[in-house]
C-alpha cells in the first residue's frame, strides 16, 4: 500500500498532470492527498475521482512561506465555510495580482505576447496565470543564461503593495488559521532550501525549525518526500516523537521530472505507514 500525501495536480502553477493523470499513478487501497499550492480547485474532482479507483482521499493545501517553508494542511474532519469563503477571495486576488506583474513584465519586456496568448500556451483550470508560466515565457524571448526568471518574477510580485496582492503568511498566522479551519498542519520537506535554493539544510537548521514551529502550535512533520534519504528520516522521526507531532509522508509529485517516485514510500517500513494513518484517522 501507498501512503502519499503530498501530490501536485495542474491546478498547481507548477503542476503538470489532470486529475486523473495523477490518480493513475497509484491503486485502490492506497491513501493519497491532493497538496495544490494554495487552491482547491481540484478537491471535488479528487475526491470523486479518487473514489471511483477505490483510493482514500485527503484533501489538503500546501501554503508557501517565504523565505522560511511551507507548511501543508489536511482537512479530515469537518470544514467551516469560513475556510471556502477565504480561499475564494484568496484566489480572486490572485488573479488580480498575477495580472499586475504581467503588467510589470510587459513594461520591461514589451516584445512579449500579450496577456491572453501566453494564457494559450499554457491553459490554467482557473484562468489565472502562474509565475512559473511567466518566466518560462520570458526566458524564451530575453533568452540571458545568468538570469533566474521565476526569481525576478516572484520579487515583483513580493514588492507589490499588500493590498494587490494575498495575503503573505508568517508561520505561526497560518497555523492559527489552519487551526480555525478544523484543519491540521504539517510542516513540508523540512530539509529543503526554500527560495529555490541548491542543496539540504543542515540538521542543526531543520531542529531548530521544527521545534520553534512545535511551539507555535504546528501538528505535523514530513518525514520523508521528494530529495529525502533514510538518514534524515531516522533523525526526524525521534524529534517528532519528542516532540508528540503527527509524522507524514509524501511524494511531492507535479510531474515525472519533479517528484519522488512512488515505490519509495511503499517501501517504507510498515510501522511508520501506521503512525500516518492513526492521525488520519483521527
Amino acid at each position: 500500500m501507498i501512503i502519499d500525501l503530498h501530490t501536485h495536480s495542474y491546478y498547481s502553477s507548477d503542476g503538470k498532470l489532470s486529475i486523473p493523470e495523477l490518480l493513475s499513478l497509484y491503486s485502490a487501497g492506497d491513501i493519497v492527498a491532493l497538496t495544490d499550492h494554495e487552491t482547491i480547485a481540484g478537491w471535488n474532482e479528487f475526491r470523486d475521482e479518487a473514489r471511483k479507483k477505490g483510493i482514500i482521499p485527503v484533501l489538503g493545501v500546501e501554503w508557501f512561506l517565504s523565505g522560511c517553508c511551507h507548511i501543508l494542511s489536511y482537512f479530515v474532519n469537518e470544514i467551516p465555510q469560513s475556510f471556502y469563503d477565504y480561499m475564494y477571495e484568496r484566489r480572486e486576488k490572485e488573479r488580480y495580482s498575477m495580472k499586475l506583474v504581467y503588467v510589470k513584465a510587459k513594461e520591461q519586456f514589451p516584445n512579449i505576447s500579450s496577456y491572453e496568448e501566453i494564457m494559450q500556451t499554457e491553459p490554467s483550470i482557473e484562468k489565472i496565470m502562474g509565475l512559473p508560466v511567466l518566466a518560462r515565457h520570458l526566458a524564451t524571448v530575453d533568452k540571458k543564461d545568468n538570469c533566474n526568471y521565476e526569481s525576478m518574477v516572484r520579487d515583483w510580485k513580493r514588492e507589490m503593495p499588500e493590498s494587490e496582492r494575498p495575503q503573505t503568511f508568517n508561520p505561526e498566522d497560518i497555523i492559527k488559521l489552519i487551526d480555525s479551519w478544523n484543519g491540521i498542519s504539517v510542516l513540508a520537506h523540512p530539509f529543503k532550501n526554500s527560495s529555490n535554493k541548491d542543496g539540504r539544510q543542515s540538521w542543526v537548521e531543520v531542529e531548530k525549525k521544527v521545534k520553534e514551529l512545535a511551539c507555535m502550535g504546528i501538528r505535523g512533520v514530513e518525514l520523508y518526500s521528494y530529495g529525502s534519504n533514510l538518514e534524515e528520516l531516522g533523525l526526524l522521526l525521534p524529534l517528532a516523537r519528542e516532540l508528540n507531532l503527527f509524522v507524514s509522508i509524501g511524494s511531492d509529485y507535479h510531474n515525472k521530472e519533479k517528484g519522488l517516485n512512488r515505490s519509495e514510500l511503499e517501501g517504507l517500513d510498515e510501522s511508520l505507514k501506521n503512525e500516518v494513518v492513526k492521525w488520519l484517522a483521527t
